[in-house]
């Protein structure tokens, strides 16, 4: 299974998956906010609406989606 890479609260990189919580998935909602791609609560919780505005991103960047 794929996954985004964040930042943990030590400045290190971890994966973030489907399901993940915390700060670093604030952070992701955050700026996918900013960008007009995620409109839902900044609550922290990787679920399908945060998936969602991330597959968006990907596509307008022509990068790979996430599985």
């Amino acid at each position: 299974m794929g996954g985004l890479r964040g930042t943990d609260d030590r400045g290190g990189e971890e994966l973030l998956a489907p399901g993940a919580v915390g700060p670093a998935v604030v952070e992701l909602q955050r700026l996918l906010a900013a960008l007009e791609l995620y409109a839902g609560p900044i609550d922290g919780e990787l679920a399908a609406a945060t998936l969602d505005a991330v597959r968006s991103l990907q596509r307008q960047l022509g990068a790979p989606e996430i599985d």
